[in-house]
């Protein structure tokens, strides 16, 4: 038996002719017929590639490979393109969504195609809570301490974040002039779409202020002056003037 097609031929349909060689019979003589090779064609898979990106930015280019070319064709032996798609939008909430592919123009004289979609995957925005700085004065109790959320994206607020941050400072009415940590913890923060960074923020203790007020004095005409003394006022946290 003989073809002429071979491994690198094309799809189509192709004689196998037959020879009698050493055939041999002594009732018979044979007549010969040909057959026929059906090359049918190979498949090549078209996936969308995966892809990622955060919560509120536009969606990425969608691509796609082709793989399982054979005889070392490549790319060239396809003509047109796939159609890709997915229903995810910059407002679609964090998840993972399918990349869909439909086979579009694509064609190829030796192969078909075999279509597998792809996956985007949506990650969470980051929001940044930040300790607010605070002040008081010396001696007094501490501010309320308060925090900020930045960082929204797709119109969206404090609405939809659930939960609270713990917020701490070592500083007490009793604590010295000077810069304190104002620090914060995630506690009960969350958000479907948001991941968050938490910053420190300061409170400056300022000093409080004495009133140096000066006595009142009298003397008769001709006399020399009396002695001028002051009286301080303005002390807390139960302090009072040094006297050595």
């Amino acid at each position: 038996f003989s073809t002429l097609a071979s491994t690198t031929s094309t799809v189509g349909d192709y004689d196998i002719t037959v020879a009698t060689s050493t055939l041999a019979s002594p009732n018979y003589d044979f007549e010969l017929g040909k057959g026929t090779l059906s090359i049918t064609k190979a498949q090549l898979s078209v996936r969308a590639d995966n892809k990622s990106r955060i919560y509120g930015q536009a969606n990425p280019a969608l691509t796609y490979t082709i793989s399982g070319y054979l005889n070392n064709d490549g790319a060239s032996v396809v003509s047109g393109t796939p159609v890709l798609n997915t229903d995810a939008g910059a407002a679609t909430a964090a998840g993972e969504y399918p990349i869909t592919v439909d086979a579009g123009s694509l064609t190829a004289t030796n192969y078909t195609f075999i279509i597998v979609p792809g996956q985007l995957t949506i990650g969470k925005a980051t929001l940044s809570v930040k300790a607010a700085d605070k002040s008081r004065i010396y001696g007094a109790v501490n501010p309320e301490l308060t925090y900020t959320l930045n960082g929204f994206v797709n119109g969206d607020n404090a609405a939809v974040v659930s939960g609270s941050a713990i917020l701490s400072t070592t500083a007490t009415s009793g604590s010295k002039v000077g810069s304190y940590p104002i620090q914060l913890a995630m506690g009960s923060l969350s958000a479907t779409n948001y991941n968050f960074t938490l910053a420190e923020g300061t409170l400056v203790i300022n000093k409080a202020t004495l009133v140096v007020k000066a006595d009142n004095k009298s003397r008769n005409y001709g006399n020399p002056n009396p002695d001028f003394t002051a009286t301080i006022s303005g002390y807390v946290n139960g302090e009072v003037l040094e006297t050595s």
